[in-house]
């Protein structure tokens, strides 16, 4: 019986070791922040977050990776933004959340492309873009936009432009004074049908690349 009750006694303490063990990596993991787009439950708000509550919201939540494509199989679009064949057009409001900047990004490129609907882009002071390269078609079609401010963007590290604001017909202020477009190749149609502006300040852009 003693024999019994000691072999008990150790099988139970092996049995929470191994519980012990592999609760831990699943603990750490389950604390990492992770990168997401959460889009409300009548769909016409994106919130960006990074952080480690990715399962305590309501409405649709997106990882940042996250893409499709159009009926033709083609580019890879994010998954909450249009696409070439098909625009978005419930979403009305945009937010980074202060968590997302701790988030740094390599692409922001078709974030909101083809946001039909899109008439404010709020926080734009929590996203980091000290890391990204490519910007294009960021707000392509997003012809519901009346005004952007990007001057808190670090744009030192982005080759592509393309078509950033391509098509953004409504738009009458546009804040690109501070853009650094020193390591830029590609700019091309970054303000096509731009019909709405009526000034520009490229004062600072380099083309020398």
């Amino acid at each position: 019986m003693r024999f019994n009750s000691t072999f008990r006694a150790l099988s139970a303490t092996f049995i929470v070791l191994l519980c012990t063990l592999f609760a831990a990596p699943l603990s750490a993991k389950a604390q990492e922040k992770e990168a997401y787009v959460v889009q409300s439950q009548d769909e016409t708000t994106l919130t960006f977050y990074y952080d480690t509550n990715i399962l305590n919201h309501e409405g649709t939540v997106f990882p940042i990776d996250e893409t499709q494509s159009d009926e033709e199989g083609g580019y890879g679009y994010p998954i909450w933004a249009g696409t070439l064949k098909e625009a978005n057009t419930l979403v009305k409001k945009a937010k980074f959340d202060a968590s997302f900047k701790d988030y740094l990004p390599t692409s922001i490129g078709s974030w909101f492309y083809n946001c039909q609907a899109l008439e404010t882009v709020e926080g734009l002071e929590n996203l980091n873009t000290s890391e990204v390269t490519d910007m294009s078609d960021m707000f392509a079609g997003c012809y519901s936009l009346t005004s952007l401010n990007l001057s808190n963007f670090n744009t030192s590290a982005v080759t592509d432009m393309s078509e950033m604001f391509s098509g953004c017909s409504s738009l009458t202020e546009l804040n690109v004074s501070n853009f650094n477009t020193s390591a830029v190749t590609n700019m091309s149609e970054m303000f096509s049908d731009c019909s709405g502006l009526t000034s520009l300040n490229l004062s600072n852009f380099n083309t020398s690349a």
